[in-house]
Protein backbone atom coordinates (compact mmCIF):
# COMPACT_ATOMS: atom_id res chain seq x y z
CA UNK A 1 0.00 0.00 0.00
CA UNK A 2 2.87 2.37 0.91
CA UNK A 3 4.50 2.07 -2.30
CA UNK A 4 1.23 2.13 -4.47
CA UNK A 5 1.45 5.54 -2.43
CA UNK A 6 4.32 6.45 -3.24
CA UNK A 7 4.46 5.60 -7.42
CA UNK A 8 0.77 7.65 -7.48
CA UNK A 9 2.51 10.87 -6.07
CA UNK A 10 5.37 10.76 -7.93
CA UNK A 11 3.29 10.02 -11.43
CA UNK A 12 0.96 13.06 -10.13
CA UNK A 13 4.37 15.01 -9.43
CA UNK A 14 5.40 14.33 -13.20
CA UNK A 15 2.45 14.80 -14.95
CA UNK A 16 2.27 17.85 -13.09
CA UNK A 17 5.72 19.44 -14.14
CA UNK A 18 4.98 18.59 -17.42
CA UNK A 19 2.27 20.69 -17.76
CA UNK A 20 3.60 23.37 -15.92
CA UNK A 21 6.14 23.24 -18.12
CA UNK A 22 4.36 23.25 -21.31
CA UNK A 23 2.33 26.66 -19.97
CA UNK A 24 5.17 28.96 -21.47
CA UNK A 25 5.80 26.80 -24.61
CA UNK A 26 3.80 28.75 -27.01
CA UNK A 27 5.46 30.87 -29.62
CA UNK A 28 8.87 30.18 -28.86
CA UNK A 29 10.94 29.09 -31.71
CA UNK A 30 14.50 28.06 -32.17
CA UNK A 31 16.71 31.20 -33.86
CA UNK A 32 18.30 30.48 -37.05
CA UNK A 33 22.25 31.45 -37.20
CA UNK A 34 23.00 34.42 -39.83
CA UNK A 35 23.91 32.05 -42.17
CA UNK A 36 20.94 30.55 -42.74
CA UNK A 37 17.16 30.76 -43.12
CA UNK A 38 14.69 29.01 -41.23
CA UNK A 39 11.90 28.80 -44.25
CA UNK A 40 13.33 28.65 -48.01
CA UNK A 41 11.23 29.51 -51.10
CA UNK A 42 10.06 26.78 -52.91
CA UNK A 43 10.91 26.08 -56.26
CA UNK A 44 8.40 25.09 -59.11
CA UNK A 45 10.66 22.22 -60.95
CA UNK A 46 9.23 21.15 -64.75
CA UNK A 47 8.48 17.54 -63.68
CA UNK A 48 5.89 19.02 -60.85
CA UNK A 49 3.97 20.84 -64.55
CA UNK A 50 4.40 17.73 -66.42
CA UNK A 51 1.06 16.98 -68.41
CA UNK A 52 2.31 14.06 -69.46
CA UNK A 53 2.88 12.63 -65.51
CA UNK A 54 -0.39 14.05 -64.44
CA UNK A 55 -2.30 13.10 -66.97
CA UNK A 56 -0.93 9.83 -67.95
CA UNK A 57 -3.29 8.64 -71.10
CA UNK A 58 -1.59 5.84 -73.43
CA UNK A 59 0.95 8.00 -74.95
CA UNK A 60 2.44 9.22 -71.85
CA UNK A 61 2.42 5.78 -69.99
CA UNK A 62 6.37 4.92 -71.56
CA UNK A 63 7.62 7.96 -69.06
CA UNK A 64 6.44 6.01 -65.66
CA UNK A 65 7.01 2.62 -67.09
CA UNK A 66 9.61 0.72 -64.52
CA UNK A 67 12.66 -1.58 -65.68
CA UNK A 68 12.65 -4.68 -65.78
CA UNK A 69 14.41 -7.75 -64.87
CA UNK A 70 16.15 -10.11 -67.62
CA UNK A 71 14.36 -13.20 -67.73
CA UNK A 72 15.34 -16.07 -65.22
CA UNK A 73 16.85 -19.22 -67.02
CA UNK A 74 17.40 -22.49 -65.21
CA UNK A 75 21.41 -23.39 -65.66
CA UNK A 76 23.20 -26.03 -65.50
CA UNK A 77 24.86 -25.69 -61.94
CA UNK A 78 20.81 -25.36 -60.78
CA UNK A 79 19.74 -29.23 -62.09
CA UNK A 80 23.36 -30.93 -61.59
CA UNK A 81 23.15 -33.74 -58.91
CA UNK A 82 26.65 -33.28 -58.11
CA UNK A 83 26.27 -29.24 -56.38
CA UNK A 84 23.21 -30.63 -54.37
CA UNK A 85 23.77 -33.98 -53.18
CA UNK A 86 26.99 -32.99 -50.80
CA UNK A 87 26.85 -36.62 -48.29
CA UNK A 88 29.80 -37.42 -49.90
CA UNK A 89 31.43 -34.24 -48.51
CA UNK A 90 30.53 -35.00 -44.47
CA UNK A 91 33.12 -36.85 -42.46
CA UNK A 92 30.95 -38.79 -39.88
CA UNK A 93 33.04 -39.82 -36.90
CA UNK A 94 31.96 -42.94 -35.83
CA UNK A 95 31.65 -43.59 -32.15
CA UNK A 96 33.76 -46.55 -30.24
CA UNK A 97 32.05 -49.40 -29.00
CA UNK A 98 30.73 -49.39 -25.61
CA UNK A 99 31.73 -52.92 -23.56
CA UNK A 100 30.84 -54.00 -20.74
CA UNK A 101 33.55 -54.20 -17.94
CA UNK A 102 34.10 -56.37 -14.65
CA UNK A 103 33.59 -53.33 -12.68
CA UNK A 104 30.24 -52.90 -13.73
CA UNK A 105 28.84 -56.21 -12.98
CA UNK A 106 30.94 -56.83 -10.24
CA UNK A 107 28.08 -57.05 -7.10
CA UNK A 108 29.98 -55.90 -4.42
CA UNK A 109 30.50 -52.03 -5.96
CA UNK A 110 26.81 -52.66 -6.14
CA UNK A 111 25.70 -54.12 -3.05
CA UNK A 112 27.50 -51.60 -0.80
CA UNK A 113 25.80 -51.16 2.20
CA UNK A 114 27.86 -48.57 4.14
CA UNK A 115 27.75 -45.34 2.94
CA UNK A 116 30.87 -42.54 3.38
CA UNK A 117 28.98 -39.46 4.76
CA UNK A 118 31.87 -36.54 5.74
CA UNK A 119 30.15 -34.65 8.68
CA UNK A 120 31.07 -31.60 10.63
CA UNK A 121 32.12 -30.98 14.10
CA UNK A 122 29.10 -29.31 15.83
CA UNK A 123 29.71 -24.89 16.00
CA UNK A 124 29.86 -24.25 19.14
CA UNK A 125 29.88 -20.82 21.05
CA UNK A 126 32.60 -18.54 22.38
CA UNK A 127 33.36 -15.84 24.96
CA UNK A 128 34.21 -13.29 22.11
CA UNK A 129 30.83 -14.01 20.50
CA UNK A 130 29.38 -12.39 23.58
CA UNK A 131 31.67 -9.90 24.16
CA UNK A 132 30.11 -5.72 23.82
CA UNK A 133 33.45 -4.83 23.00
CA UNK A 134 33.18 -6.52 19.66
CA UNK A 135 30.43 -6.14 18.29
CA UNK A 136 29.87 -2.22 19.66
CA UNK A 137 33.08 -0.69 18.70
Amino acid sequence: MKTTMKLLAAGTFATLLFFVGNVNAEGKQAKASGHENIEQSMQVESWMTDERIWNASETGTEILLNETDSELKVEEWMVDSNTWLTDHLLIVNKEEKLYVEDWMINQENWNKTEILIEREDSLKTEKWMFENSVWNR
